[in-house]
């Protein structure tokens, strides 16, 4: 017997997944972090550079971060953050802003250390830099280390000086990210969407209409929308995000087959993501026409519309 509870608890473990699983090929690692309590210098670190006089982070447009996993490029358009080695594809808008407050850390900065001499205390004995460089050609270089005792702090250099400083941010965290570049599949105000399908083996699995400001069931007849749909499913469709991206403009999936196809029609506009099992079999891969990215989704997001009908 299927107890009424189900459908909640599954529901609340797919957007739980769609969440937070990561792409498998691409985690973000656990922060470093020094042994023991926290390093203690052995010289008194009395050197403090001036903060860069005049540098504004509200007016950097670039950003260059280089570790021993990424090597990546940001730039600003207006408002906007955006990859360009992906074709200008958006990157991840907030992991951006989490640097740039790091920056406006580095007020609270505490000399604690010097480098060389104590670099691999401190966590330095890996590479992890990122230049922020303002629209007048200005640059601050932050050098990464170690995270702290606590995860939201971190040991930096800044502008290759010798002084190591404790900043209240994290980092670490913030400089290994899964993928820079956005996961959004689309993301429209849930109020205008009107419709919501799902096929599988060239059958409509389940199709969702709003006719009159109420939604309804349209296939399959016998189904019911479960009570969160408004609160919980409608919100996930109409923002759809991925685990993990991949750069891919030449994507071929070959001969494997489609698996399933989720559309979504807000408004005037209707959206079309196509899934694919991966060729390891780990993952599922979204497409949509004509984009550069391929999606990577945990295998939850197949049960997706037998939760929003309450069938599980």
């Amino acid at each position: 017997m299927i107890h009424l509870k189900a459908p909640l608890v599954i529901l609340c473990l797919i957007l739980l997944g769609l969440s937070t699983c990561t792409e498998p090929k691409n985690e973000t690692p656990s922060p470093a972090t020094v042994s023991l309590s926290e390093p203690t210098s052995t010289t008194p670190a009395t050197v403090t550079p001036s903060w860069p006089i005049g540098f504004d982070v509200e007016a950097v447009t670039t950003i260059e971060l280089k570790n021993e996993e990424d090597h990546v490029v940001l730039t600003r358009t207006g408002t906007e953050w955006m990859v360009p080695a992906w074709q200008n594809w958006p990157a991840e808008q907030h992991f951006v802003r989490a640097l740039l407050r790091g920056v406006s850390a580095l007020e609270s900065r505490e000399p604690v250390g010097f480098f060389p001499t104590e670099g691999a205390l401190f966590g330095f004995d890996k590479p992890n830099r990122i230049i922020f460089s303002d629209s007048q050609n200005r640059s601050l270089a932050v050098t990464v280390g170690a995270a702290g005792k606590e995860p939201r702090d971190a040991f930096v250099r800044i502008d290759d000086g010798p002084t190591i400083f404790k900043v209240p941010a994290p980092w670490f965290a913030n400089t290994h990210r899964p993928t820079w570049g956005s996961r959004t599949v689309w993301q429209v105000p849930p109020d205008l969407v009107h419709r919501i399908e799902w096929t599988e083996a060239g059958q409509t699995t389940m199709k969702v209409v709003k006719t009159d400001q109420r939604w309804q069931v349209a296939t399959p007849t016998d189904a019911n929308l479960i009570n969160q749909f408004g609160m919980q499913m409608l919100p996930a469709f109409a923002h759809f995000r991925s685990q993990g991206l991949r750069f891919d403009p030449a994507a071929d999936f070959g001969t494997r087959r489609p698996i399933a196809h989720l559309k979504l029609a807000a408004a005037e506009a209707e959206m079309k993501v196509t899934f694919y099992e991966s060729k390891d079999g780990q993952y599922i891969e979204g497409y949509r026409d004509g984009y550069p990215v391929v999606y990577l989704f945990g295998r939850n997001v197949l049960t997706m519309p037998k939760v929003t009908l309450g069938g599980l």
